[in-house]
């Protein structure tokens, strides 16, 4: 059995720390097969892997437009075509978030663009543009809220005032750009879609339909939930299996999962055939 984790954030989107400090917590946990599954962010890691003596995949994780659906896309080929596809979503929801900020502002909270930006320059967080994530650890840095769900449950989640919905793409469309950037399409953490057996069989239908290729069957947070029903699916509809953390913090996740390799040189297989 070896580590492996197909699934980790970084600062770059929602996770606590940078690339190079994500290496070192993976190396100390015995675990040198990994993939960078940022939200709607991807990098070429290929040259930091070989300098760092570690396997990378490049990945990314993309929200959909369904409540709790996530694809993570691995292996990307075109990864500016990627790039190119998201810079116009994060425009959009760049808006979104000074749409956001404006109102925090006139609550009274010691908040600006500029502010947010000279906070995550001080932290080393890199960001091209903005967006709620950034507002959030803002937010918690300046004491207004505990953390990530004390944000999103209180204060700017669904339900609050200052509630405002982000734009998001459909699954198939995220799906075909996958596969048309020479990527694999997985399903991240199945059980956040909160289906029942039979609803859920009818949305892996669908999804496989698009070009899914693949079930998180193994999550961190979900690990000997529902498994045996997940390796059914994967089973009968012929996926592949892929496991992971979810890591976002050292705090909370360790980077690594004991399991079968295979897991891992089948991903490989399914990206060098794409």
């Amino acid at each position: 059995m070896k580590k492996i984790d197909l699934h980790i954030h970084t600062n770059l989107s929602d996770g606590e720390h940078n690339i190079s400090q994500v290496i070192e917590f993976a190396k100390a946990n015995d675990c040198n097969k990994i993939a960078i599954t940022d939200h709607e962010i991807i990098k070429d890691y290929s040259i930091i892997s070989a300098n760092e003596n570690i396997e990378i995949i490049n990945g990314i994780e993309f929200n959909t437009s369904v409540s709790g659906l996530h694809i993570l896309g691995y292996g990307i080929k075109d990864i500016p075509k990627v790039q190119k596809c998201m810079s116009f979503l994060h425009e959009e929801n760049e808006h979104i978030t000074f749409e956001l900020i404006d109102k925090l502002k006139k609550l009274k909270y010691d908040i600006s663009k500029e502010k947010i930006e000279l906070y995550l320059s001080n932290q080393g967080i890199c960001y091209d543009y903005l967006d709620k994530r950034h507002v959030v650890k803002y937010l918690i840095h300046k004491g207004y809220t505990k953390d990530v769900l004390d944000t999103y449950k209180n204060l700017i989640g669904k339900g609050n005032s200052l509630y405002i919905p982000l734009k998001k793409v459909t699954s198939d469309d995220i799906i075909k750009l996958i596969n048309n950037s020479g990527g694999v399409a997985v399903l991240a953490h199945p059980f956040t879609l909160n289906l029942n057996e039979g609803d859920f069989l009818l949305k892996i239908r669908e999804l496989i339909s698009c070009g899914l290729e693949g079930i998180e069957v193994i999550n961190g947070k979900n690990i000997g939930f529902n498994m045996d029903f997940y390796n059914k699916i994967v089973k009968d509809f012929n996926l592949i299996k892929t496991v992971g953390s979810d890591f976002h913090s050292i705090k909370n996740n360790n980077i690594g999962i004991e399991c079968n390799e295979d897991l891992y040189e089948t991903l490989k297989i399914k990206i060098k055939s794409k």
